[in-house]
């Protein structure tokens, strides 16, 4: 069966440029970049961190099957696990589909129709939706890694972990490898009445579609997931990634902080 793959850049692109506006608020700092070894990352984080795709037939196109690539991150709270992601799935709506959950390694960890997928939804806001995490994917949720406190939220100039999704061209075909790189907190503020951290990336990599829902990770703390990527227009910079309607992706990006109640 023909494939499209459809990463949905556009409405992640739209969200990026609204959310530039805001560029220059109290509170930035302009911040050195220093050198990450991902190798580094603690196991643990690895181990909550899955890959989500949701597979749905194209209405418009016979035989053809859309497929919307994100984040998540398996948590343990109150003795129950749950999979907190991103809010702005586009397939997330009623109507047939799949879901497809899958550690770092792209092996499967649990798959179900979309219906029976999206009745585990427990919370949703703006920013984030967390799910009641099926019995069968229990066993590789952390102990209970979230920051119960503002106390351990990071603050402007903290170095925090970010979850990126890498596409490879190999002999083989295109795979996808789950990397982990460091930013760092320009600021704490709050966008279409959430709290939001806004970090700039250490090493240069921009956030990019397929991203979203990835776990922000700060002293081994699940505390935000990763929302959108700051654009500006294709003049404004000297980086040389391919633009998207005349914009042009930068090293800043939006996490959603993880709610706290």
């Amino acid at each position: 069966m023909k494939q499209r793959i459809l990463f949905f850049s556009l409405a992640l692109f739209f969200l990026g440029l609204l959310l530039s506006c805001g560029a220059g608020t109290g509170g930035e700092i302009a911040l050195a970049r220093e050198p990450f070894q991902s190798e580094s990352i603690p196991q643990h984080i690895k181990d909550a961190t899955v890959q989500i795709t949701i597979e749905v037939p194209d209405p418009d196109a016979p035989n053809v099957t859309i497929v919307e690539p994100g984040f998540g991150t398996l948590i343990r709270q109150d003795g129950e696990t749950f999979l907190v992601t991103h809010s702005h799935w586009k397939q997330l709506s009623e109507g047939p589909g799949l879901v497809y959950i899958r550690n770092v390694d792209g092996q499967i960890l649990y798959f179900s129709p979309l219906g029976d997928f999206r009745r585990r939804i427990r919370y949703s806001d703006g920013g984030t939706t967390i799910f009641k995490v099926p019995e069968a994917i229990q066993a590789h949720a952390l102990g209970n890694p979230v920051a119960g406190s503002a106390k351990a939220q990071p603050e402007v100039g903290d170095a925090v972990v970010i979850t990126h999704r890498e596409i490879l061209e190999t002999s083989f075909g295109v795979s996808i490898q789950v990397t982990f790189h460091q930013a760092r907190v320009q600021a704490v503020e709050t966008k279409n009445g959430l709290p939001v951290f806004r970090l700039q990336s250490q090493d240069g990599h921009t956030v990019v579609p397929g991203d979203s829902g990835g776990g922000v990770w700060f002293n081994g703390n699940l505390v935000a997931n990763m929302w959108t990527t700051i654009m500006v227009e294709r003049e404004a910079v000297s980086r040389t990634a391919e633009p998207a309607n005349g914009l042009q992706p930068t090293d800043i990006s939006i996490a959603a902080q993880f709610p706290q109640k």
